[in-house]
């Protein structure tokens, strides 16, 4: 499925927080034995939970975008005698035996 390139500029924009995280955390790691680690780990932690964060946001976002696409392609098409060359004939065959009004639409 292709998405906006937009999306594609905020998950570059997440790699590099991956980037930018796992540097810190190897420059945490060769520290000498000892030495004060609470101030790098605690920067560590909320950039962690910035990407978390992130990481949500984006996955919400495009499971809205699939949800749309997917709304565009499994549309209703009504059938009128205008479009019958573009509608498939499974479907021309199947609506032979729809019903025009449904039940759930009569109040």
């Amino acid at each position: 499925m292709y998405i906006d390139f937009y999306y594609t500029k905020e998950l570059e924009a997440i790699q590099e927080k991956f980037v930018y995280i796992g540097n810190r955390m190897s420059q945490v790691g060769k520290l000498p034995p000892g030495a004060s680690r609470n101030k790098e780990l605690n920067e560590i932690i909320n950039a962690l939970n910035g990407l978390q964060g992130s990481l949500g946001t984006l996955q919400k976002k495009l499971i809205r975008v699939i949800f749309e696409k997917k709304k565009e392609i499994y549309a209703e098409i009504e059938i009128t005698e205008s479009n019958l060359d573009r509608i498939p004939t499974w479907k021309l065959f199947k609506s032979l035996f729809e019903r025009r009004v449904k039940s759930e639409e009569i109040t």
